[in-house]
């Protein structure tokens, strides 16, 4: 009954009935014949009947069905056909959906209870009927499929099956039947019931896969409504095998059903709300599921680490999701922060190499950009807000578990994700557990001073000003907490948390009276710390409350700060004024910025700063204007500074200038400008021995000389302070005077004080040594750093050294006027936009008398390359006074000065002006490349080579390059400029001439390494360019060794970046033409090009070369970990192309040939010393990388994987036992150190050697290939006993145990007497006659040499070295 045409033949009228009423009698025992009689002869009459119950709006059929085999014997041959005929039609009702939807269960319930009363003939009669309806594409609602499981399972233990006239086994029937199933076409609506068949037919790994396959086919006919029973029927389906590939495949619809819902395109009719709710239940089954099936979750991180399921939001929220279990949670933590660390280091990682460059962009040129880490979790967490509340916990974990492990500023990336993460969190959860888990985490985090607290600080601060005070209300108690333990936090942590909760101070006014009065009481605190966190609190909170005090109000209901409070504040602070030293030097530097910024403040501050400097100076003019005694304490144990007047001098005379700016200065600022220049001109007049601070001052470690050390830093910041002032306040000639005056001071002072410390400090020391015994140290012999004392204060053996106090602002003014005369030309430093009104002729009169001083144009540049290290230091100045705002300015004065005095006469004093104007050059370009601002690079370099030519056009022709001349346009990107500009730094070169002369060797290193810090920026397809003009460097015979390492370095730099390593594999030439070959074949030395190759230099080249070859083996190594795997390719299938993947593996083999080749040539080389040892790490790391390469052999390895294998075989491993040899022979100046390094390096090469044939070995076994044709044994490794020197060494050994045993022997003999007697002496001298304890202490001579022959061998007799 395969059609319906047959559906209706004609029976009798009632013929059901009196089969039912048979079938009862029959089951009685009567009439059990007739019965099975009728059916035997009306056998076609069981579908009519059935489809006739079917068709009744009352009809029942599995009445009739039930009548017809409880009524027919088992055991009856014609029974079991009539049953047999009545499952087939039954079978035939369903595959045409005849009968209604609950006659079908009951219909397939009641036969799959008797299938087990059917021989197992009947079974594959059945599975054949049904796979018959598939290859005719009748499976219209799947309900056929129920009698699947139950009669696979039996036919698939079957020996032998008929099918199509072939005799099969049961499991290849089974798997045609499942074949069948899948190449029908199924209705969406059995989709989901199908995937619950196929899990209970236990499919094998093939079938399996083609299920899924046709099961994926078929999702994007489903409703979405549907999708998540369809997901958890997957997952169940899943334990059969196939996890990878079934997660992919949920993963891959539902990421292209969100991004055809983002773009419009999706024909689906759901909204954004319903697809997120479907996929808060797809989470929790995923949920479920791992919970029940752990190697389900484990599979999922396999797949995700591996890159075999696609890395979208839904892929985050998965890895979320399955945190939630305990056994998972700590490895999908790790794992997203190793991905987050991963994608930050692809994305911000310098590619060194052209090649790898090449590689990486064929590699990644289909992925999307949904492998974006940062963005699928800021896309995971706008998500969570539909509902997804389970992974909202894991999602404040992630975000503090990124925060934590971001503890330098090297992983500023990192911190950024996590303060991501936690601040959307914040925002889009409005679960108040959620955000007060997170205010919790961050203040804790705060308090316990971790080290990655700063980032905490500045999460805070973000999340403090973007939402209302209404948002932030049942957080501020907590807040509030924190703030009453600020006097226990560093100081710097206490600045940003004021400067972070500025909008509750602002906004709250109870917040604001509680953190006050936390910091007076802090104020009030005995501890240093704590008092300088009182502070830096107090100028915080000045510096906050001023954006709102000097804003207009709409109402009087808004909080603002009053003045009272203000000056409130300020009277807190005039109080540290009576404080340690270094409290009031943080009070000083505050109180600038706030003066700077806060223009109602001014009059105060000077108020507060004016009459503190008053205390230390005298108007009286036949007195020394300053008190420095009263600024040293020595009268208490240790010798400190009360009075931090350098910094006191530096804050008041800036705050000055700036007043002075004013139409109309104030009354208060104009006095103490009076008071400073009568404070320089009478500080110029007096004498260092007014100070009591001449030659004959003692700078010993003595009270005395403890005092007079920091007197002296006091008065040598002062004349800092004042030669600034100076500068600053005017530029006339009279000014400029004075402030040389004040260099002459300082100097002379500067030269006292080194002197005396160099020679009357030792002086004193060694009589100290020499005639006085040691005593123990006092409060009047030592000085130790204690509460009130700065950092950087004298020591026993170390002076303290002068402190820095010039601004940059200075030093950019210096520079300029130190410049020769130059029309036009104006400084324009940031600061420097005071008055411009001055008359040329003047500064030009002031320009010439500074040209004539040598020694101030050699200290304001050595003062400049200090001012830029400190910059370039770990501990940077704000980013307000970062270099990046001075730099532009900075570096044409500085290109300039060294233009003009590269070629200057040396002198004994100090470097020459041209070096240091070079070495400050290198400090700026290194200071932005680190902040990898290529915008601002290229700015520099295109404002210094403008002046450069519009100034000094004799030295700009010099530079020009018009081959090159087209780089340097604004049209073109930043990067290009830079690398036309490397060409200008390579004509500075030329002006050098070190190929004739060394004498400027320092300046073309120096030179050399601002080219190596541009060449970062170059892209790497034209570094190669810059090749030519280094190997004409190369090329000359350089015997300083610093010299050579820069060129040497940019060379192998250049040589990393290109696609064939030629040029490195002609360095490696060179060698080997200049240190000789392992062989007996001379090495010719007529045909070097590199004369920078010499006996001075070869150990460093040598080293470096076998450097690059490493990078250059691990940019080979990347490429080959970029390349997708085969279960990744099999995974995502059709995204890759083979093709091209292939032709990537062959570039790859042959970048690895050219590695090969060069180091063939090396390995040929004499090679000794450290540069062996290097060489032998080189070639062990080479061979253990090809044991990895070769286990992923195919089988068709490409043509180069076959030039490599034979290269190596065939010249590189006998090369390598060569030299090895030859290092055992000839290298005689061996240390024990490196004796024991060699003894782990060499057998650890020869076994990763012999490993790498072996795996080969192997593999050519397994694919049957010849790869391993060119494999040598070079050296027997099976060990053999020589009977003769067995014989001989026995012998030696057993004379010398004889002689050994003898004299230990007598040494023992000779050891008990002496004991004997030393025990018998005081016992004799007590008069006692007992001796047990002399006895007791040895054995008897036959015992000791007993012990002997066991102990004697074991520790032989150290010989002397020889």
């Amino acid at each position: 009954h395969s059609s319906t045409t047959h559906l209706m033949p004609s029976s009798p009228k009632d013929l059901d009935k009196e089969i039912v009423r048979l079938a009862s009698l029959s089951q009685q025992g009567k009439s059990t014949q007739d019965f099975i009689s009728l059916l035997h002869t009306k056998n076609d009459i069981i579908f009519p009947l059935l489809q006739k119950r079917c068709e009744d709006y009352n009809g029942n059929p599995l009445e009739l069905l039930q009548a017809i085999f409880r009524g027919l014997p088992q055991e009856n041959v014609q029974s079991t056909q009539i049953r047999i005929n009545a499952v087939k039609s039954v079978l035939s009702l369903i595959e045409a959906s005849i009968a209604k939807e609950k006659q079908t269960l009951d219909m397939i319930n009641f036969v799959l209870g008797e299938l087990d009363t059917f021989p197992e003939e009947a079974h594959v009669e059945f599975l054949l009927r049904i796979s018959k309806g598939f290859r005719e594409s009748l499976l219209r609602d799947g309900k056929i499929c129920e009698f699947l499981p139950q009669l696979i399972n039996t036919v698939s233990k079957l020996d032998s099956v008929t099918y199509d006239q072939t005799i099969i086994q049961g499991f290849e029937l089974k798997s045609k039947i499942i074949k069948d199933l899948c190449l029908c076409s199924w209705s969406s609506k059995s989709v989901i019931n199908l995937v619950s068949i196929c899990k209970e037919m236990s499919p094998s790994e093939d079938d399996l896969l083609l299920i899924l396959e046709k099961i994926f086919s078929h999702i994007k006919a489903l409703d979405i409504q549907e999708l998540p029973i369809l997901v958890y029927q997957l997952l169940l389906l899943s334990t059969t095998g196939h996890r990878i590939r079934t997660l992919n495949g949920i993963i891959q619809y539902i990421h292209n059903l969100d991004q055809s819902m983002k773009s419009g395109s999706s024909k689906k009719k759901m909204t954004e709300d319903n697809l997120r709710h479907v996929e808060g239940t797809i989470l929790l089954h995923m949920n479920f599921a791992v919970k029940q099936d752990q190697e389900l979750g484990k599979e999922f991180l396999r797949g995700v680490k591996q890159d075999l399921v696609p890395l979208c939001s839904f892929t985050v929220a998965l890895l979320l999701s399955v945190a939630r279990v305990q056994r998972f949670e700590e490895q999908v933590y790790d794992l997203l922060k190793n991905l987050v660390v991963s994608s930050f280091e692809e994305s911000s990682k310098k590619i060194p190499s052209h090649w790898l460059e090449i590689i990486i962009k064929e590699v990644r040129q289909k992925k999307s950009s949904s492998t974006d880490v940062e963005k699928c979790l800021l896309e995971t967490i706008k998500c969570s807000a539909s509902g997804w509340d389970h992974i909202t916990q894991s999602l404040v974990e992630i975000g503090v578990l990124l925060l934590d492990a971001a503890s330098d500023k090297a992983s500023q990336k990192m911190a950024n994700v996590g303060s991501s993460v936690l601040y959307e969190t914040f925002q889009y959860q409005d679960n108040e557990s959620i955000r007060n888990e997170i205010i919790e985490q961050i203040l804790s985090r705060i308090l316990t001073r971790v080290p990655s607290s700063h980032h905490y600080l500045t999460l805070l601060c973000r999340i403090l000003s973007s939402f209302s005070i209404s948002t932030l209300e049942p957080h501020i108690p907590r807040i509030k907490e924190v703030l009453d333990y600020i006097s226990h936090l560093p100081p710097s942590t206490t600045r940003a948390l004021l400067k972070a909760v500025q909008p509750l101070l602002n906004e709250n006014q109870s917040f604001q009276d509680h953190a006050i009065l936390v910091l007076r009481k802090a104020m009030f605190n005995r501890d240093q710390n704590a008092r300088v966190t009182a502070v830096l609190g107090f100028l915080e909170l000045l510096a906050v409350l001023r954006l709102d005090a000097e804003r207009p109000t709409s109402s009087q209901a808004e909080i603002t700060p009053t003045n009272s409070v203000r000056f409130e504040l300020l009277g807190f602070l005039k109080r540290s004024l009576s404080q340690q030293s270094s409290v009031r030097e943080i009070l000083y530097t505050g109180l600038h910025d706030i003066f700077r910024d806060n223009k109602s403040l001014r009059e105060p501050i000077l108020e507060l700063l004016v009459p503190q400097f008053l205390k230390y100076f005298t108007e009286d003019e036949n007195q020394v204007p300053l008190h420095l005694e009263q600024c040293v304490d020595n009268k208490s144990a240790n010798i400190k500074v009360e009075e931090p007047l350098p910094h006191l001098l530096q804050t008041l005379q800036r705050c000055v200038i700036l007043e002075s700016k004013r139409s109309t200065p104030s009354e208060l600022a104009q006095k103490a400008s009076d008071t400073l220049q009568s404070l320089t001109s009478r500080l110029i007049k007096t004498n260092l021995s007014d100070f009591d601070l001449d030659k004959s001052s003692d700078f010993t470690t003595s009270r005395e000389g403890l005092t007079n050390r920091e007197t002296s830093l006091l008065l040598l910041g002062t004349y800092q302070v004042l030669f600034e002032f100076a500068v600053m306040r005017e530029k006339s000639m009279e000014t400029f005077e004075t402030a040389l005056s004040l260099f002459e001071s300082f100097t002379k002072l500067e030269n006292l004080r080194e002197t005396a410390l160099s020679t009357k400090t030792k002086k004193v020391e060694k009589d100290a040594s020499t005639t006085d015994p040691p005593k123990p140290p006092t409060a009047s012999t030592t000085l130790s750093h204690t509460k009130g004392r700065r950092p950087g204060s004298s020591s026993l053996t170390e002076a303290p050294k002068s402190e820095l106090l010039y601004s940059m602002n200075c030093v950019l003014i210096m520079l300029d006027l130190l410049l020769p005369t130059s029309t036009g030309q104006a400084h324009g430093g940031p600061s420097s936009q005071s008055d411009k009104r001055s008359l040329t002729n003047e500064k030009e009169q002031v320009r010439a008398m500074l040209l004539g001083q040598s020694e101030l144009q050699q200290a304001f540049f050595a003062t400049a390359l200090k001012l830029l290290h400190s910059f370039t230091s770990p501990d940077s100045p704000d980013p307000e006074t970062s270099l990046l705002k001075y730099s532009t300015h900075l570096f044409p004065l500085l290109l300039n000065h060294f233009l003009l005095h590269w070629n200057s006469p040396k002198s004994n004093k100090g470097k020459p002006l041209g070096l240091l104007a070079l070495e400050c050059m290198e400090c700026v370009v290194k200071y932005v490349a680190n902040k990898e601002t290529v915008e601002k690079l290229a700015q520099i370099m295109e404002v210094s080579f403008n002046r450069i030519n519009n100034n000094y056009p004799d030295t700009a022709a010099c530079l020009s390059d018009d081959a090159h001349e087209h780089l340097l346009s604004r049209s073109n990107p930043p990067e290009t400029q830079i690398h036309g500009y490397i060409f200008k730094f390579e004509k500075m070169l030329r002006l050098l001439k070190i190929e004739d002369d060394t004498t400027y060797s320092k300046e073309g290193e120096t030179i050399f390494m601002i080219i190596d810090h541009l060449l970062g920026f170059v892209p790497t397809q034209l570094i190669t360019e810059h090749v030519t003009w280094v190997e004409q460097f190369m090329s000359i015979e350089v015997e300083v060794l610093p010299l050579a390492k820069s060129i040497v370095n940019l060379y192998l730099k250049i040589c990393r970046s290109s696609i064939d390593l030629s040029n490195l594999m002609m360095l490696a030439k060179e060698i080997y033409s200049k240190i000789g070959a392992v062989s007996e074949e001379p090495a010719s030395l007529d045909d070097r090009k590199f004369l920078i190759l010499n006996n001075t230099t070869d150990k460093y080249i040598i080293l470096a070369t076998l450097s690059c070859i490493d990078s250059c083996l691990d940019d080979v190594e990347t490429a080959t970990n970029l390349l997708p795997s085969k279960k990744s390719l099999e995974a995502n299938k059709g995204e890759q192309d083979n093709t091209k993947i292939l032709k990537l593996k062959e570039n790859i083999c042959d970048r690895l040939q050219n590695i090969v080749e060069t180091l063939l040539i090396i390995v040929s080389s004499c090679i000794v010393g450290n540069q062996f040892e290097q060489l032998v790490r080189l070639t062990t790391k080479l061979y253990k990388f090809m044991s990895t390469l070769t286990k992923n052999i195919t089988e068709s390895p490409p043509s180069p994987f076959r030039r490599l294998i034979e290269k190596i075989g065939t010249n590189l491993t006998p090369g390598i036992y060569q030299l090895l040899e030859y290092s055992t022979l000839n290298d005689d100046n061996k240390s024990k150190a490196k004796l024991r390094r060699e003894t782990t390096l060499k057998p650890n090469l020869i076994y990763q050697i012999e490993r790498y044939e072996s795996i080969l070995i192997k593999i050519c076994k397994r694919y049957n290939l010849d790869l391993a044709k060119t494999l040598r044994r070079s050296q027997a490794r099976d060990f053999r006993i020589i009977k003769s020197d067995l014989m001989r060494v026995s012998n030696h050994l057993d004379g010398s145990d004889d002689e050994a045993k003898k004299k230990t022997a007598k040494k023992q003999k000779k050891d008990e007497t002496e004991k004997s007697k030393k025990v018998r002496a005081p016992n004799e001298k007590k008069g006692s006659k007992e001796k047990p304890k002399a006895k007791a202490r040895g054995r008897p001579k036959k015992d000791l040499t007993d012990q002997e022959k066991n102990d004697t061998p074991k520790r032989p007799k150290k010989k002397p070295k020889s």
